[in-house]
């Protein structure tokens, strides 16, 4: 095995940038939308939605208010869709919500009884859903032969952003006219420039084991 001169000073770089890249992506997590919503649009009022969780990202949708329609929530992301219908009357609720997933604005579009779309704002009544425990999380490093970067800790909400495992690779990974930077699953090999991007490239493996925050996997 080859040195690796200066590659131990960027270990900490490492799981620095390897925590922004998860974070970043993790923030696109979808929000968790059970309970109950109010909702106001110009002309024609406020009503309550209060959504059920069906599994997946789907939820059943009970407005509570104006006609009382009924439908089916959806949530990609920080979006919000509500597809509704009350007697002949039909239509859908959209938001982009906030990044703490309990308000925000989008429109109001009617599919039949009424043809237009108006603006629409909606905001979280009481309190979200309580995150479980940690505990289903992982940690996740980079090796290469005897160096590693060291152990990270990153919980189950890194699994539900990125379905599976995965590092983070945010730190010397831009050479060669390519971007490297991103999420690996674990297994998976990434170069780096530990001495910068006119100096040789070496790889790098994702490695990752399932556990608990307070029991860090031995060296």
């Amino acid at each position: 095995m080859r040195s690796l001169p200066r590659f131990h000073a960027h270990a900490a770089a490492i799981l620095l940038a390897a925590a922004a890249v998860l974070s970043a992506g993790s923030a696109l997590a979808q929000c968790n939308a059970a309970g109950q919503w109010r909702q106001s649009s110009p002309t024609v009022g406020a009503s309550d939605w209060h959504l059920t969780p069906k599994g997946g990202n789907r939820y059943d949708a009970r407005e509570q208010g104006l006609g009382n329609a009924v439908g089916t929530a959806t949530v990609n992301g920080n979006v919000l869709r509500i597809e509704w219908r009350t007697g002949n009357w039909s239509g859908a609720y959209q938001w982009q919500l906030d990044r703490s997933c309990n308000q925000g604005q989008g429109q109001l579009k009617f599919f039949t009884g009424r043809s237009d779309t108006l603006a629409s704002s909606v905001q979280r009544v009481g309190q979200a859903p309580a995150a479980k425990a940690s505990g289903g999380g992982y940690w996740a490093r980079w090796v290469s032969g005897s160096w590693s970067s060291g152990w990270a800790y990153y919980d189950e909400s890194y699994i539900k952003a990125y379905r599976r495992p995965v590092c983070g690779h945010g730190n010397a990974c831009s050479c060669s006219g390519r971007n490297y930077c991103g999420a690996y699953p674990s297994g998976s090999m990434a170069p780096t420039w530990p001495q910068g991007c006119n100096q040789p490239s070496i790889q790098i493996r994702c490695e990752t084991r399932m556990g608990s925050p307070s029991s860090p996997p031995r060296p």
